[in-house]
């Protein structure tokens, strides 16, 4: 069982009591935390610890504010989780040395009015694809002939990173704004998907329902904002890039 798995299924064995003696010492915001069951509510902190940090999750700290509460008999030792099996025989050339995992599926939430940016986005994230991070979707990958709203639905129940690429067209957009806001959500809340907002141009997003999400580029400045968009485009690269390294989608 992994290190996340198993602080999940800590925080849904705690007492009522205790678990709201947990989220009173872990110091978490309470518009983070879900208000449906138990199991519900230690999902929408397995999710806050793993987005608290860019760089890292929080799980050490959750591990050890849970022991705190129930007693370090309640979890099993962090070095005791077992870990995936390696190798042990020696490869015998650089292709064998290589273990790709499968790549986190990317999908673009976007407004045609927004293509241009998005194609600019899609070239600075190319080298995440090429090095077998992410394989990315968007609906122009949709064929002549196919049912256009199917394969958006198809792709993003299939999504694991979800882009929302944030303008006033986004807001204005009635399917942006609704299914596919709702749907990618409703991922991000369930631990199955990561939702990343990214701004790209200047426009009110104040109680938005992604507001509460940690948005890029950095401090939220949209993108077009910048002296140099191409440097705003790294920015954003390199923050998916590691969501896309640390995230560990539940299912």
């Amino acid at each position: 069982m992994t290190e996340k798995k198993t602080l999940l299924d800590a925080l849904n064995r705690l007492l009522p009591s205790q678990f709201e003696e947990f989220l009173f010492h872990y110091e978490m915001p309470s518009h983070s935390v879900s208000s449906g069951t138990q199991m519900e509510r230690a999902i929408s902190v397995i999710k806050f610890a793993e987005e608290r940090y860019f760089e890292r999750d929080d799980f050490p700290q959750l591990r050890e504010v849970i022991e705190k509460i129930a007693g370090a008999s309640f979890l099993p030792p962090a070095e005791s989780i077992s870990q995936p099996k390696t190798r042990q025989t020696m490869p015998t050339n650089t292709q064998e040395a290589v273990q790709p995992k499968e790549p986190l599926k990317l999908f673009y939430s976007y407004s045609h009015a927004d293509e241009a940016l998005r194609d600019k986005l899609a070239k600075h994230l190319k080298i995440l694809q090429r090095q077998n991070i992410i394989a990315e979707w968007h609906d122009r990958a949709i064929e002549a002939g196919e049912e256009w709203e199917g394969e958006i639905v198809k792709a993003m129940n299939e999504a694991q990173i979800v882009l929302l690429l944030i303008s006033d067209d986004f807001i204005a957009s009635d399917y942006c704004w609704g299914p596919e806001l709702t749907a990618s959500l409703a991922k991000h809340e369930s631990g199955e998907a990561r939702v990343i907002p990214v701004i790209l141009r200047a426009v009110d997003w104040t109680g938005a329902p992604f507001s509460k999400l940690q948005a890029l580029p950095k401090n939220a400045k949209p993108i077009t904002t910048w002296s140099d968009i191409d440097e705003a485009m790294t920015n954003v690269a390199e923050g998916i890039r590691r969501v896309a390294q640390h995230f560990k989608p539940l299912k």
